[in-house]
């Protein structure tokens, strides 16, 4: 699996979309998680979606999002190991322990000099992610 893929699937998690890899070509399938979007924007497509991998399920293997706890671990080791600035690593692990951590989070590491190298962090932890799901089910 290279690396463009990898980059789907991690950015489709990152959506808060469901995804599911074909176990041959490598086709990369998904919808948003109805347990996280309130509205399906796209149900024609979803469906469509669902009806395909439900045909050729022994296909494909299915990657979910990662938990909000797995989510809180990327942001916690994110400020705890990357970020060199004492007072801006102090914030954010404030931030992770205020009500909405994610939301305070985002906000603060968006409008900080750490947003690219926290959109790569994650974006390295989310291929990870996906990594390791694939793995336990890949044949």
């Amino acid at each position: 699996m290279n690396d463009k893929i990898l980059e789907e699937i991690a950015d489709a998690l990152d959506r808060g979309f469901i995804v599911f890899v074909h176990r041959r070509t490598f086709e990369v399938l998904s919808y948003p998680d109805p347990t996280r979007w309130s509205e399906m924007e796209a149900l024609d497509e979803w469906v469509a979606i669902q009806d395909r991998i439900e045909a050729e399920d022994d296909h494909f293997v299915e990657v979910k999002p990662p938990s909000p706890k797995e989510s809180f671990r990327f942001m916690s080791d994110f400020a705890e190991q990357q970020v060199a600035d004492t007072r801006l690593r102090q914030r954010l692990l404030e931030a992770l322990n205020s009500p909405k951590p994610f939301k305070h989070f985002k906000h603060m590491v968006e409008d900080s000099e750490e947003a690219d190298a926290w959109a790569d962090y994650k974006l390295a932890c989310l291929k990870t992610y996906a990594i390791e799901r694939l793995a336990e089910h890949w044949d």
